[in-house]
């Protein structure tokens, strides 16, 4: 399949199938699709806003995302059915985070343009303490993301392809989708089999998410615990019931940066399931005004639901002196060799109550059938 390489200020489109690549730092790349006409664009910009040049006016973000919607539409995409995903905006020169945040810029840039269109953005790969290189097959949507990690010296890729069943439409979104409630049947389950359960049988809950990233696994966690157990506070402005004083959720991640932007609890609104119920999101959520509009805040007691911490999950054993109820482990696991991958498993085993939940994502290992089973498709109860 033919490859086209995009560098700073280039914009490719095509409805032939071909593998669109690019390499991010602190710049952004916006990638449109049209699932029905299988047409696909990516870009590659330098910073939001600036005085372009005639050869080069696509360095900017606020020209470059207007000039790729353009291109799509002459090219026959639909704009109704288009989907959007940003990656990039990176910080990787750490020692100028503080004083140069062109990235976090960049992203919003790209939010605010992409929501004056009315394209959705559907996921969203950002503000990684890495640069990252993306490789996007227009003909089926797939996607590729390839991290160069500077924590760990490693390099790792995560690769996601897209579902292709017809009749249930496409999907535009990875496994590193920065979404509420990714993976839904989990989250479904968690509410209405596991929390109940062991809440019947405990005085309090210890859930940890063990991968938190920026935090949407962890707080989508913390509402379905609400929701499960029924600690809504009503009316919805006051405090959380007493038992939740009981309830304990624990998230862990090795990237600070990750974790300064789950403890902010601000995200965009992009990011919440479009059939999300009015209940949960009006108990959940501050809807953003003026500069934040189109972001949304976690409320301040579901916030306090939460602790987050820097853990690694290469350092074992793990620091804890209780077992958990409750472990979220999803993807964790991706880069670690199958010997690590068993050991972490047998860690969490230990770390788990009797008859405790590990939740795992998609790309994991099955664990060993002697420490658990499965209830549900990623679900496993501790033996």
């Amino acid at each position: 399949m033919k490859r086209l390489c995009l560098n700073i200020g280039d914009i490719a489109v095509s409805r032939e199938p071909v593998v669109m690549e690019t390499i991010l730092g602190s710049c952004v790349a916006v990638c449109l699709w049209d699932a029905r006409r299988r047409i696909g664009g990516l870009n590659h910009f330098l910073v939001p806003a600036g005085r372009g040049t005639p050869d080069r006016p696509n360095l900017y973000g606020i020209t470059s995302i207007r000039r790729l919607i353009e291109q799509m539409l002459e090219m026959g995409a639909d704009r109704h059915t288009l989907q959007a995903r940003i990656f990039g905006g990176g910080t990787v020169l750490k020692a100028l985070e503080d004083m140069f945040s062109i990235g976090v810029a960049n992203v919003r840039t790209a939010r605010e343009i992409l929501a004056e269109q009315g394209i959705p953005v559907v996921s969203d790969f950002v503000g990684a303490e890495c640069g990252i290189r993306i490789s996007f097959q227009t003909d089926s949507g797939a996607v590729s993301v390839t991290c160069f990690d500077q924590e760990s010296g490693r390099r790792y890729q995560d690769y996601h392809r897209l579902a292709t069943d017809m009749e249930q439409g496409l999907a535009f979104r990875s496994v590193h989708a920065a979404v509420f409630f990714h993976d839904r049947q989990q989250f479904q389950y968690l509410q209405t089999v596991a929390v109940p359960e062991l809440a019947a049988r405990a005085s309090g809950l210890k859930i940890w998410s063990a991968n938190c990233a920026t935090g949407e696994e962890a707080y989508s966690i913390a509402i379905s615990l609400c929701t499960g157990v029924q600690l809504w506070p009503d009316p919805p402005h006051q405090e959380l019931a007493p038992v939740s004083r009981a309830v304990k959720i624990l998230a862990t991640d090795s990237s600070l940066k990750a974790l300064a932007t789950a403890k902010a609890g601000i995200y965009g609104i992009e990011q919440l399931p479009t059939d999300m119920p009015d209940q949960w999101y009006g108990a959940s959520f501050l809807k953003g005004r003026g500069a934040m509009e189109g972001h949304i805040r976690l409320k301040p007691y579901l916030q306090e639901l939460v602790r987050f911490r820097r853990l690694n999950l290469r350092q074992t054993p793990f620091p804890f002196r209780r077992p958990f109820d409750i472990i979220f482990c999803r993807n964790a696991m991706r880069a670690f060799d199958d010997t690590t991958k068993q050991q972490t498993l047998t860690q969490l085993h230990q770390h788990l109550v009797p008859a405790g939940f590990l939740f795992l994502g998609s790309s994991d290992s099955v664990p060993d059938s002697r420490l658990f089973e499965e209830t549900e498709t990623g679900v496993y109860r501790r033996r």
